[in-house]
């Protein structure tokens, strides 16, 4: 019989390599495919006890996955509906898998370091001129498709977008790559040489991104995670505070040549049309939202009108001009305006409860480091871009991170 081990290890590769392509229509993606495989697995495969918190994890997702379909189900268009379902619904089942497994820190540093160099080779493509990903040549098999190609941001300057062509979602992983292998300072899953090399790489591809909330976002983590979970705090900020502070300084030297090569890093708020337009869309939206439905919030096809109604309301307050376009790089504001209180009520319980498990008690100090650092990147950098929990399902695949010895898990839980 096939192993669990072998069924996560093909899970991982093929939602890596597959991650930009569709089968024949656009809805039917190997990501969607492997995600039910694991439901099928976890009833398939004996369920142990998990840890109590996580089965508590599970039962807020599976309560807001029903709100979320309910809402689309009266609101929104029958396609949105089942399709919003039918992609959520395994999340639950792709922590349990992760979580139960005795080895997935083996299987995470897998993932972070497969994931890691397959990107890069096309990164270096991309820096060297060649504008390529994965999907593009995948999508030459038969019965293989690609949403989009490389994008090329033009006076912007280069920004790489790896396998993939979206420079955010590979900039969101290398955040979290980045935080695993910052904490993790060698051991048997990975070695103090290969720890810097992968670093330096990291970093390396970060500054090609181009990507502000990643840039900005990860000092600010690191800090507050090691106030918040490190023993030593005190050595841990000052530590945190020096790398910042060198790091400042190299790039102060280096700012003529970065100014010319990343131009866009170096954009005022109000010069940049993308950040005037999502302030723009989230607060005129979800001050119309709570003037024409707070409870439950919007119909999509009524966010246009929610902002016009927020723009009344409020007025001018940033850009020239009113820019009548629906965008959702925001994730309080995305689920406040289709959603409304009860489901921003839902959400913020979600990420309390994310912390608690990431905060468990029998978990050893790196790992709460990690997990605890992970999570509160991706939730400051959901403010600025349109991923959502809902959409990254690596966030559970590296929430299930388990550094300490399997058989010392608590013995309270449930069995799933």
């Amino acid at each position: 019989m096939i192993s669990i081990r072998h069924i996560l290890y093909f899970y991982i590769i093929v939602t890596i390599l597959f991650s930009d392509v569709y089968i024949v229509v656009p809805w039917l993606r190997p990501l969607t495919i492997m995600n039910y495989m694991l439901v099928i697995v976890w009833f398939l495969y004996p369920r142990p006890l998990i840890d109590r918190k996580i089965y508590q994890l599970q039962q807020i997702v599976i309560i807001f996955i029903l709100y979320m379909f309910a809402i689309n189900f009266f609101q929104n268009d029958f396609q949105k509906t089942f399709s919003l379902l039918l992609s959520t619904w395994p999340i639950p089942f792709v922590l349990s898998i992760f979580s139960k497994y005795p080895k997935n820190d083996e299987m995470i540093f897998f993932y972070a370091k497969f994931y890691l160099l397959y990107n890069l080779i096309f990164s270096i493509l991309q820096f060297s001129g060649i504008s390529i990903t994965s999907g593009e040549i995948l999508s030459k098999i038969p019965f293989l498709g690609v949403d989009r190609t490389f994008v090329d941001f033009g006076a912007q300057g280069l920004r790489i977008s790896g396998a993939t062509s979206s420079t955010i979602g590979l900039a969101c992983m290398l955040g979290f790559i980045f935080i695993l292998f910052y904490y993790y300072r060698g051991g048997k899953l990975l070695s103090s040489v290969e720890r810097k090399i992968y670093l330096a790489i990291i970093l390396f591809l970060i500054l090609l991104t181009q990507t502000r909330s990643l840039i900005f976002a990860l000092p600010l983590v690191i800090m507050v995670t090691n106030m918040m979970v490190s023993k030593k705090r005190t050595k841990a900020i000052s530590f945190t505070l020096l790398g910042t502070i060198i790091f400042v300084i190299l790039v102060y030297l280096a700012l003529p040549i970065l100014m010319d090569t990343f131009p866009r890093l170096f954009l005022a708020a109000d010069q940049d049309g993308s950040i005037v337009h999502r302030l723009q869309a989230n607060v005129f939206g979800s001050v119309g939202t709570f003037y024409l439905s707070p409870l439950i919030g919007v119909p999509f096809s009524e966010a246009l009108h929610a902002m016009e109604v927020g723009y009344e309301k409020v007025g001018l307050f940033i850009g020239n001009y009113f820019i009548s376009e629906v965008t959702h790089h925001n994730q309080i504001a995305y689920y406040f305006r289709y959603y409304g209180f009860i489901g921003l009520a839902l959400f913020i319980l979600l990420y309390v409860k994310m912390f608690k498990v990431a905060l468990s008690p029998h978990k050893t100090e790196i790992n709460k480091k990690i997990v605890f650092a992970i999570i509160l990147f991706h939730f400051l950098y959901t403010l600025s871009h349109n991923n959502k929990w809902t959409m990254d399902y690596y966030l559970w695949i590296f929430i299930a991170l388990q550094l300490t010895d399997y058989s010392k898990k608590i013995k309270k839980g449930k069995r799933l």
